[in-house]
């Protein structure tokens, strides 16, 4: 189980992270359980996205 993209989110999530002056140690952790549905989305992000 995965995602093809979990490369590319954790390195983009550390890239910015690494901007922020404040931010000393940087650790991007993936869960897989419970799984992400769009369920989770908000109103506003379903209604940006076209989702019902």
């Amino acid at each position: 189980m995965g995602c093809p993209l979990a490369d590319v989110l954790t390195d983009n999530i550390h890239d910015a992270l690494e901007e922020v002056p404040e931010v000393k140690n940087i650790e991007v952790k993936l869960v897989w359980y419970p799984a992400w549905t769009t369920d989770k989305m908000s109103r506003y992000a379903r209604i940006a996205l076209g989702i019902r």
